[in-house]
């Protein structure tokens, strides 16, 4: 990648973002990354997008979004498919 860091341990910084229009006041992402243990995204500003920038392995990635403690959500945003543990977003990192 453009800019790649020679000393980088191979892990692709990835943006999960959840636009502020979709709701909700406080917004984490789970995934196969994490152990399905939620990560809490930022909200740059009041009414703003939540973001938050995770360093993945290589690789295929299913995710969901927690919003508000409660309710897992696959964003609209982002592919969705379904993988044998119900429906959840996917992307490629790298």
């Amino acid at each position: 990648a453009a800019g790649a860091d020679p000393t980088d341990t191979g892990l692709i910084v990835t943006t999960f973002r959840w636009p502020a229009a979709l709701g909700g006041h406080e917004v984490a992402v789970c995934g196969s990354f994490s152990g399905w243990e939620p990560l809490q995204l930022h909200q740059a500003s009041p009414g703003g997008d939540f973001v938050r920038s995770v360093a993945l392995p290589p690789g295929s990635a299913y995710f969901k979004y927690l919003v508000d403690g409660s309710e897992w959500i696959c964003s609209p945003c982002e592919q969705v498919v379904a993988n044998g543990k119900g429906y959840n977003n996917h992307r490629w990192a790298g």
